[in-house]
């Protein structure tokens, strides 16, 4: 079984490096957009161009949307102290419970971190909720399926 105060820093730091890296890669996609957008400008002429190019825009600013989510994820991480212990499910708490493990943070899905799925969810997910009302040794009820919480770090 997992040490959760061991192994809450490693889930921390794989989240931090996810979210660094889809902001790499999305700052990237951004540029190329762009780059064949203005590519796009000196090629061609007339009603079709200013198509592709409206579509190009809303391309950028769709990503540039995105970006500033993943940047505020960055910012949420960034806050949280991984090595504070909690005593009760809240942000920044990693759950033990009996269907898994469940890291209090950022909206990230299911992540594969030293070996073990966590699922990465944010405060206002509804599983995050139902289990922020549960204390260590109480169940939480979502989607007609309980959760026990068996320890929270």
């Amino acid at each position: 079984m997992t040490d959760l105060p061991t192994f809450k820093p490693l889930a921390h730091a794989h989240c931090l490096a996810v979210v660094k890296e889809r902001i790499v890669d999305l700052e990237a996609n951004i540029l190329d957009t762009q780059r064949s957008s203005q590519s796009d400008t000196k090629s061609s002429a007339g009603d079709k161009h200013e198509t592709g190019r409206a579509m190009a825009q809303l391309e950028v600013e769709k990503q540039q949307v995105s970006l500033g989510n993943l940047i505020a994820m960055r910012d949420v991480l960034a806050r949280l102290d991984p090595t504070l212990p909690h005593k009760r499910v809240h942000e920044g708490a990693l759950v033990r419970t009996d269907r898994g493990l469940f890291y209090i943070a950022v909206g990230l899905g299911r992540l594969m971190v030293d070996g073990q799925e966590v699922l990465v969810m944010s405060p206002q997910a509804p599983l995050a909720e139902a289990l922020q009302r549960t204390p260590i040794g109480g169940t939480a009820h979502f989607n007609g399926v309980a959760h026990v919480v068996v320890d929270v770090c």
